[in-house]
């Protein structure tokens, strides 16, 4: 049946992302469960769910709250005559009324305990029984749930099943109550006050702006369904006034509106306020009495600035304006409570967390680890507290760093070890989580938090200094300020010192921190540097670059990144009305990849939205350094722009580091120490360390990143910091020095290519892999510096080489719509001249063209490839290209010329010792001898191949042969061992990552699922399959999987899919001039013309299909099946079995007739020759119906055609 559109109304976040979670809910087969409070929409959400999906089935629900025990089961499951009193006849329940389409279970918390088993068995095995019944009846139903309980609760109440809970949450869609969806509100209430006018009257009522004012203040318990009743009530008030105003709602509407008279200033709230203000605004506790005062006041948890005017005027009297009033808040007030975790930012509104407010009321019972791991602890009132700490209150929110900021929290509060030193590059953020710990760490350390800034500090008597007049202690006294400060700290209680900006002083000064240590174990050393102290017990924290989104993600998950959040917040200083919609939230997530998630250029980058648009921030990007600069005075000069910050780091080193760090910026990526051994140069200085010596200095000081693999360390640059190298390198080397690091940079990765690629055919192919795939970048960089030099045939045959490598790991990894394009441009390079790489390239260049849709363009590079090889008259040469080029024949369906093009390879390959090729070559001819219909001889191959490359430890090569053994298992009828050959190949490739022949795989998975008549699953792997063939670029695949979706969907009579996947697939076979594929889809369009009973349109495109098979037997014997099934339809058997005539014969002679064309074709004879030779179609009829039971076909088949089949073969 069609399924009812529904009215979906909102653009709130959080609705949004429900509607996201469901739409991606619906597109699966597991169980969802919408959670929601009451009234807030689950039903039209599951109907949504149900809608989107591809089930085509009816929507049933039931409210499992409405039910007795007893009588849920019956409803649920059915009942059986008899069962119980009243049980007059067999009933069906309602999983049997959704048979193919979705159960929505609203409630299902309700469900009676009891019946929570059976519940389970239905969703595990697929059956239910009847109440009174025996028998067990397979069911096909989607399970949507929902409700307003906290099922977990339950499962610990007893009230409700762990095992059942896990089953139905596979998808969770959280639907937001109304109170939350502000932005919605008058929407919604237009809609449902249109919805109350009766049409005839002509009648268009609006809504006052005061009206809209008390609805959006509500905070409306019953959620939409109230809002609904609400709009009724105001409709019926209001009469024949066409505007609803104020008065015509509900009474718990009208205190809901803002107040328009000066408030009584001894209203709670504002007593509230007037405490916490005194006090100094830092205490939690009054926060939380405060906030939920104003919330009760408000009759909503949201409020906007000004709002909290009356509070602020109460306090500061007449005096201030309102804009100093709301500059004060904005700057001075707001982030403490924000900090505390009490307040959230939503939009221009801020949201109050009313749970977080009655937790902050109540005395803190938790132990101190979950106080460490949870929210800010409760600050001290501020006299207190300004006697344990020096640090201020920040002017900005402190943006993300959750899990930093708790483990470094933890790590402090633990005490050991008592060092701890936060390391990045300059930029990263490391003052800021350093003060936010320090901040919420006061109260927990009696002797205080103390922070000390040692920017201007040079040497050790400036960093005691700056450490006394941090602690708040004058230096007097003959003794040194290093040892009075030591003193000092050895009598001080437990206390957190945070030494911030070290760096400079890291040669000087980290003897003496070390001295006070040891001295004061009872002290924590917080040091904040861009080069570790390199001391006994030093912990050293690295601070990496905040989370980022990714570019063309939803807009609603761009904005939950750190890196985006960071930048919306400051982009507010400048622009207060700024919010993120889908444009600038692409454009910013651009800005904050560009820039790696370094807050201090997240930061810089925020501050030209003064006088520019993200979308403009993000085209003037490859201008990094001017545009990350920042008029600010109050900052210091290196934080005025992101090259000061680069200039510190840089000065800081001496002459032999800052040479190599130079240098370094020639790779890519990120290298592993041995090619900066061999590429780096330090022959300029005769004292200079080894490489690997100043890899790690480099490193220590952050301006290096060590990251571990699974095979050894590997060291890069942020992007950013590699642009400044390259420019320094640009001023510090001459053309010739630049040259000649350029040209050992190219030869060994040359090397590395080469050797890796060799070992992705043997048993180390994934660290081979993985290992070309870390240095994708670098390879890339060396083919162009020899593209550069073509002119060199040395360097032709380097960039010829590397690109080869680059087009194999392209092929492998992906992208595979970058493979093309290198393999273009190398065969320019290659110009007349013949050699072996350019041989390899004509190969490879025609494989890549054969799957990026040019068959043609792809057949003619093979055949060169092969004149060349016979040219140079290489054997080994010869037979890979002639491997290739048997490839193209039987892509075209050559298989003959293509076998004999195997066996002229094939004994090239073994007496040369080439196992690699030699087992492919034996796939492929048992690939070949498959399609010839010779499955003995195919096995046989497919075995030798197998041994063979198991032999040589070639494992890319046995998921190979795993994958063609699964397509002669398919081609022979063979599902159930096709399908367990097809998922061992592709879990060798998911092991290598391989992501073209994982696509290949999921294309063969979908359509063996659809031979096994698990269709949910076919879509599934189809679905997936698509995408990744278009992420690929790998247009061949794509559109195979195209044409075997449009044929699954013919057979499900799903005419609108059955279209879109047929018509994507025809253009796409028009493209790659793939005849034979169009002429599938255009009998395909026949069936489905024929079905709808468009008889003309149907022989029309019947006729096409001929045409386009040119006489090709299988094809021809499809369409004529085709064909006569239409003349059936039009009642004529006598031309529909002389139309079967050429099919009978034609699969009749195949070695294996199992498949499903020859099912079609014995029940299309079987209903042609029933009234002129009954016998014969008896005969027919029985042996299609045998053939019915192999293929998996019964009375609930999925494919209305299979069922309209059998019910007539059952009568014949």
């Amino acid at each position: 049946m069609p399924k009812a559109s529904t009215q979906l109304i909102g653009t709130s976040l959080a609705f949004r992302k429900a509607l996201d979670d469901a739409s991606v809910a619906a597109r699966q087969v597991a169980p969802v469960l919408i959670y929601g409070e009451t009234g807030s929409g689950k039903g039209v959400i599951a109907e949504y769910v149900h809608r989107k999906s591809d089930r085509g089935g009816r929507l049933v629900s039931l409210n499992c709250a409405t039910f007795q025990a007893n009588l849920f089961e019956s409803e649920l499951f059915g009942y059986m005559r008899g069962a119980f009193t009243g049980a007059v006849k067999d009933t069906a329940g309602l999983f049997e009324a959704a048979e193919g389409g979705t159960l929505f279970l609203d409630e299902i918390g309700d469900t009676p305990l009891e019946i929570q088993p059976k519940l389970l068995r239905a969703l595990e095995e697929g059956v239910i029984r009847r109440v009174g019944g025996t028998r067990e009846i397979p069911v096909n139903v989607r399970l949507v749930c929902a409700t307003n309980h906290d099922l977990k609760a339950q499962i610990a109440a007893g009230k409700f099943r762990e095992d059942l809970y896990y089953r139905i949450n596979s998808f969770v869609v959280t639907l937001p109550p109304l109170r939350e969806r502000v932005e919605d509100i008058a929407e919604l209430a237009r809609y449902f006050l249109d919805e109350n006018l009766a049409p005839e009257a002509g009648l268009d009522k609006t809504i006052s702006v005061e009206a809209i004012e008390a609805l959006e203040h509500y905070s409306w318990p019953g959620n939409i369904r109230e809002l609904r009743s609400a709009m009724a009530y105001a409709s019926a008030q209001a009469g024949e006034r066409r505007t609803i105003i104020v008065q015509d709602l509900p009474a718990a509407l009208h205190a809901a509106q803002p107040l328009e008279t000066p408030v009584d200033k001894s209203a709670g709230y504002v007593d509230a306020f007037r405490e916490l203000y005194l006090a100094g605004a830092e205490d939690s506790g009054l926060w939380a009495d405060f906030l939920l005062k104003f919330n009760d006041h408000l009759g909503t948890n949201k409020f906007a600035r000004h709002d909290v005017l009356v509070c602020l005027r109460a306090v500061r009297g007449d005096g201030p304006t309102n804009n100093a009033l709301v500059n004060e808040w904005q700057r001075h007030i707001k982030p403490i409570p924000l900090r505390l975790g009490l307040i959230h930012e939503e939009g221009k509104k801020l949201r109050i967390d009313i749970d977080a407010c009655r937790r902050g009321q109540a005395p803190d019972s938790r132990p101190v680890e979950s106080v460490v791991a949870e929210a800010p602890i409760e600050p001290m009132p501020l006299a207190e507290r300004n006697r344990h700490t020096n640090l201020d209150s920040p002017r900005t929110s402190f943006i993300g760093r959750q899990k930093e900021t708790q483990l470094l929290r933890m790590m402090i509060s633990n005490g050991k070890p008592n060092l701890i030193t936060v390391t990045g590059p300059g930029g990263t953020g490391k003052t800021r989580l350093s003060r936010e710990v320090g901040r919420l760490l006061v109260g927990e350390l009696e002797g205080g938090v103390w922070f000390a800034d040692l920017t201007e500090s040079r040497n050790v008597e400036g960093v005691a200094y700056a450490v006394a007049q941090a602690l708040g202690v004058p230096l007097t006294g003959n003794q040194s300020p290093e040892l009075a400060v030591g003193s000092m700290l050895r009598s001080r209680a437990p206390s957190l010192l945070i030494l911030d900006n070290f760096e400079q002083v890291a040669e000087v000064a980290s003897p003496t921190v070390a001295d006070w240590v040891r001295q004061a174990p009872q002290i924590v050393f917080l040091v904040t540097s861009r080069a570790l102290l390199g001391i006994e017990g030093e912990q050293e924290f690295e601070l990496e670059s905040l989370a980022l989104p990714q570019e063309h993600a939803h807009p609603d998950t761009i904005a939950k990144s750190e890196a985006v959040r960071l930048f919306v917040e400051r982009a507010r200083v400048h622009h207060i009305g700024f919010k993120l919609n889908p444009t600038s939230a692409a454009a910013v997530a651009r800005i904050c990849l560009r820039l790696e998630g370094m807050p201090l250029a997240i930061e810089l980058a925020a501050a030209r939205m003064v006088i520019m648009q993200p979308e403009q921030i993000a085209e003037r990007l490859d201008k990094l350094f001017e545009v990350l600069k920042s008029s600010r005075r109050d900052l210091q000069p290196r934080q005025r722009s992101l090259h000061a910050t680069l200039d510190w780091s840089y000065d800081l080193l001496n002459e032999v580091e800052r040479w190599a760090f130079a240098q370094l910026s020639v790779f890519r990526g990120g290298f592993f120490l041995d090619a900066a051994e061999e590429i780096l140069d330090l022959s300029r200085f005769p004292d200079a360390p080894a490489p690997m010596d100043v890899i790690q200095s480099l490193r220590e000081k952050s301006l290096l990143r060590a990251l571990e693999t699974s095979y050894e360390t590997r060291f890069n640059m942020y992007q950013l910091i590699r642009e400044y190298a390259a420019e320094r390198w640009a001023k510090l080397a001459n053309d010739a020095e630049r040259e000649a690091v350029a040209a050992r940079f190219a030869k060994y990765y040359r090397r590395y290519g080469t050797e890796w690629t060799r070992r992705a055919y043997t048993q180390d192919a994934l660290e081979a892999l993985d290992r070309l795939d870390y240095a994708r970048a670098n390879l890339r960089a060396a083919a162009d510096w020899a593209f550069e030099r073509r002119e060199d045939p040395e360097c032709t045959d380097m960039h010829l080489e590397l690109a080869n490598e680059l087009g194999h790991l392209y092929r492998v990894r992906g992208p595979g719509n970058a493979r093309v394009p290198v393999l273009r441009k190398a065969l320019e390079a290659a110009g007349d001249r013949d050699s072996p790489q350019h041989t390899k390239l004509l190969s490879n260049l025609s494989q890549a063209e054969h799957e990026a849709g040019d068959p043609s363009k792809s057949s003619e590079l093979a055949r060169r490839a092969v004149e060349m090889a016979e040219r140079i008259n290489d054997e080994m040469l010869l037979a890979t290209s002639r491997f290739q080029m048997a490839g193209v024949e039987y892509a075209a369906g050559n298989v003959e010329i293509a076998q004999q093009l195997h066996e002229q390879a094939l004994p090239v390959f073994e007496r040369l010792g080439n196992e690699n090729n030699a087992g492919r070559v034996l796939a492929r001819m048992a690939l070949a001898c498959g399609t010839m219909g010779r499955f003995d001889d195919a096995l046989k191959y497919s075995h030798q191949a197998e041994t063979v490359l198991r032999q040589s430890g070639d494992l890319t090569g046995v998921a190979f042969v795993h994958s063609i053994r699964g397509s002669i298992f398919l081609k022979r009828g063979d599902n159930e061992s096709a399908l367990e050959q097809i998922a061992a190949s592709e879990s060798i490739y998911r092991e290598l990552m391989d992501k073209r022949m994982i696509t290949l795989s999921l294309g063969n998975r979908s359509l063996v699922c659809r031979r096994l008549r698990r269709f949910d699953e076919a879509v599934t792997y189809a679905l997936e399959c698509d995408q990744l063939a278009r992420d690929l670029g790998d247009r061949h695949t794509m559109m195979t999987n195209q044409m075997n979706t449009g044929l699954m969907y013919v057979e499900l009579d799903d005419f609108e899919k059955a279209e879109h996947w047929l018509r994507e697939c025809r253009e796409e076979a028009r493209r790659q001039s793939s005849t034979k594929t169009e002429c599938v889809c255009a009998e395909s369009f026949g069936v489905l013309e024929s079905r709808r009973g468009n008889h003309a349109a149907a022989e029309r495109l019947l006729d096409e299909a001929l045409a386009l098979a040119d006489g090709d037997e299988e094809l021809s014997a499809g369409i004529g099946v085709a064909r006569a099934e239409l003349l059936l339809a039009q009642g004529n058997p006598d031309d529909a079995l002389a139309a079967l005539k050429p099919a009978q014969l034609f699969w009749r002679s195949q070695t294996s007739s199992e498949g499903r064309d020859w099912f079609r074709t014995l029940a299309a004879f079987a209903r042609a020759s029933a009234n002129s030779d009954p016998a014969k179609a008896h005969e027919a009829a029985a042996e299609a119906l045998a053939l019915a039971k192999r293929l998996r076909f019964g009375p609930r088949d999925a494919s209305p055609i299979i069922r309209e089949s059998l019910e007539i073969l059952e009568k014949l």
